[in-house]
């Protein structure tokens, strides 16, 4: 009897008797249907935000490693193991994050937030040379490489937000400052907009702008070709339609979206096997026509021992196949400082180091003899070493044809000043 009063519904079992109200079984078969979709949304509501945080931060990697950071973290509250993919393929971009969170929001949490991946004593060490963070920690009175800039410290700098932090802080280190170091900064903050901060370190410093008295105007692609190949036929009788067509893309740097897939910043600097060092690459525009090029910025250097010499430049992202015969390279540049110690390089044996112009622009125009097919792929690399403004533009590789060029040296290199008025179409016979 207890038996089948339990099958038919007694207490505690008239959910399962089939003599139940035919609408309460439908009831109970609906409030099953909502506790099932319930359970499965609370089992899969974590994977879901971490595959959409996950997805996002990947998009922005390329044009905002910022807002990529804020992603990045939050995917890593949900999966901490994470942390390994991001620092492969994207190394410290999570930390340039947290630390600069902290310093915008005036707290040390975000620092703090993940002990297990990210402890506080290796992101102090990072980014030990960050007067930002130092000023944070209470440290701006320990004796630092202040003029070892950090992707961090760029980006605030160039902040008008945050140019009250920055004044403070420099009010404090200001002094241990070289003037060199100052007229670069005031270059760099006022070429990314923060015109109240260079007007500051104008007044603090007494320092006038760098670009005072330089010209540059440079030239646009079409008048820099029409130069080569007069040079060409000055020198070497090689007639225009005899040097080539251009084999780089996006020479000029005249087209932003194109110049980002085809040319990008190569910074040897900081880590292992590199000497501490700080370098910035962006598109510039100079002159009265704002003429696109490229500019490359450097604000300190060490000379650490065991390690390479520091340097960054702007390198071509297409390996170039080298054939047998002559290749003609060639580009425009200028420097400011004469502190930048710029050089190109083309392939491993190829690196030339290239004059100071003081602020005027001028053309290097490199002969290579790969007669030997010495040299299997061209890898087109413009840099500088030491500190300052190098500015690029016009960049051109060709392979030259017809038998009537030649050269006996292995390779030739002039450096032609850029005589605007003077540039005139190659000769033809």
């Amino acid at each position: 009897m207890v038996k089948q009063k339990f099958l038919q519904g007694g207490p505690g079992g008239a959910v399962f008797s089939k003599s139940a109200p035919p609408g309460r079984r439908r009831q109970i078969r609906k409030y099953l249907k909502y506790l099932l979709w319930a359970v499965v949304l609370v089992i899969s509501i974590k994977p879901v935000l971490f595959t959409w945080n996950f997805t996002r931060a990947n998009f922005h990697l390329e044009k905002n490693k910022f807002r990529a950071g804020a992603y990045m973290v939050n995917a890593l509250s949900y999966k901490s193991s994470v942390y390994r993919v991001f620092e492969k393929y994207a190394p410290t971009v999570v930390e340039k994050y947290l630390v600069k969170s902290a310093i915008y929001n005036n707290d040390r949490k975000p620092l703090q937030a993940y002990p297990h991946l990210i402890p506080f004593a290796a992101i102090q060490e990072q980014f030990t040379d960050n007067f930002y963070l130092r000023y944070l920690l209470g440290h701006i009175h320990q004796k630092r490489d202040w003029q070892h800039l950090d992707e961090v410290s760029m980006d605030l700098l160039v902040d008008p937000q945050m140019n009250e932090l920055t004044i403070a802080i420099f009010e404090k280190i200001g002094a241990s400052f070289d003037r060199k170091f100052i007229k670069n900064l005031m270059d760099f903050v006022s070429w990314q907009g923060n015109v109240s901060l260079c007007d500051y370190l104008v007044s603090a410093y007494g320092i006038s702008s760098p670009f005072s008295g330089v010209d540059l105007r440079g030239v646009n692609d079409n008048e820099s070709v029409s130069g080569l190949e007069k040079v060409m036929w000055v020198k070497y009788k090689l007639r225009a339609d005899r040097l080539g067509d251009n084999l780089v893309e996006c020479p000029g740097f005249t087209d932003p979206g194109c110049t980002g897939k085809k040319w990008y910043f190569s910074g040897m600097f900081n880590g292992k096997s590199f000497s501490r060092g700080s370098f910035f690459m962006g598109a510039d525009k100079i002159g009265e026509g704002e003429n696109p090029v490229m500019r490359i910025m450097g604000f300190f250097i060490s000379h650490d021992a065991g390690k390479s010499e520091p340097r960054a430049g702007v390198r071509c992202r297409k390996r170039i196949p080298a054939e047998n015969g002559f290749y003609v390279f060639s580009f425009d540049y200028c420097t400011i400082t004469g502190s930048e110690r710029a050089s190109f390089f083309l392939s491993n044996g190829i690196e030339k180091r290239i004059p100071s112009t003081r602020g005027q622009w001028k053309k290097v125009i490199f002969i290579l003899n790969n007669a030997f097919n010495q040299y299997e792929y061209l890898s087109p690399l413009i840099r500088m070493w030491g500190t300052g403004t190098l500015l690029v533009d016009n960049v051109f590789l060709s392979k030259t044809a017809g038998q009537e060029f030649s050269i006996i040296e292995s390779d030739v290199l002039h450096i032609e000043e850029l005589r605007f008025a003077a540039l005139t179409t190659g000769m033809k016979e």
